[in-house]
């Protein structure tokens, strides 16, 4: 989304600001423990560190809904549910890495990775560093969680509004909940022998994805604005639809975009064995085939997958 719809880097400031209040609030809440306060501090490189698309599209939102500009009365509300999306945008993050086991994200260590970098340095043996590692990783999500929550909660001085548009952030984390489930099991189908169709996973992705990332802040804002319920549910089901567009050009970046412009591994949903709109098409050309089943997990593998993808052979899309 461009500045110039949604307030620009002034208006963002305040976002960032808010995250970081987030972080030291909760550190705040244990002062005993160093050990805390340093995961913490560590979320700092990645709370905050994307393009803030969410809190962007919250005062999207708002705007769309009155067709005016957020007032200076109205900022610190929209400040404070962008920032509540954006929290929960990163827990869900750091717990889909250790879903995924994906060891990169914006360009950094994922939190489980690199608690157990941390710990390995220190002494402790791989296998307990690498347990330790992703235990902390679900800790710090689950503590970025209940921050989101926090703030969507009191985003407002305006109890109803504020109800409203917090109601819309925790519904999210329930569907993305479903869809992450239903990706896990997707994933599985190479060993099932289950053929997952496109719309099964564009469904998929929908919940895992496109509703929290797009339509639920679009609908959060809107009720924020005190827009009409029914209003703000249409504009959630557009965001959702351009949310799941969004995600099937991530997942082609996923498997062949540049890590150093990506900020994540390149190899990740093939060694995974993700079910995307990608490699359902891919599994109609019976060499991409035989490597998704087979969970390629090496250079050569991808490298293998990337030329039958560009081979003359290949089935029409």
């Amino acid at each position: 989304m461009g500045e110039a719809r949604t307030g620009g880097e002034a208006a963002l400031s305040g976002v960032t600001a808010e995250l970081d209040a987030a972080l030291r609030h909760a550190a705040a809440q244990a002062p005993g423990s160093a050990a805390f306060a340093e995961l913490l501090d560590s979320l700092h490189v990645h709370v905050g560190a994307g393009k803030l698309i969410r809190p962007r599209l919250v005062e999207l939102g708002w705007r769309l809904a009155t067709a005016d500009p957020v007032p200076p009365s109205g900022r610190a509300a929209v400040d404070r549910l962008g920032a509540a999306f954006e929290l929960l945008h990163t827990a869900l993050l750091v717990h889909d890495d250790v879903i995924d086991r994906d060891v990169l994200r914006r360009g950094q260590p994922a939190v489980h990775a690199s608690a157990r970098h941390r710990l390995e340095a220190r002494g402790v043996p791989a296998a307990d560093a690498a347990h330790a590692g992703v235990a902390v990783a679900l800790i710090a999500g689950d503590v970025l969680l209940t921050q989101a929550f926090r703030l969507a909660a009191t985003c407002a001085a305006d109890t109803a509004r504020a109800a409203e548009a917090a109601a819309v952030v925790f519904d999210a984390a329930a569907v993305t909940a479903a869809g992450e489930l239903e990706d896990v099991l997707l994933g599985l189908s190479r060993h099932t022998g289950e053929e997952p169709d496109p719309d099964r996973i564009l469904a998929m992705q929908r919940l895992k994805t496109a509703h929290y990332t797009v339509g639920a802040p679009l609908r959060a804002g809107a009720l924020l604005a005190g827009a009409d319920p029914d209003l703000a549910r249409a504009m959630g089901e557009a965001g959702a639809d351009l949310g799941a567009a969004y995600q099937v050009i991530d997942d082609v970046l996923g498997v062949f975009g540049d890590p150093g412009e990506t900020g994540k591994s390149a190899d990740g949903d093939l060694r995974e064995g993700k079910a995307t709109v990608l490699t359902a098409h891919g599994r109609r050309i019976p060499a991409v085939r035989a490597l998704l089943d087979a969970g390629p997990a090496t250079p050569a593998d991808i490298e293998a997958a990337r030329r039958a993808k560009t081979s003359p052979n290949r089935a029409p899309g």
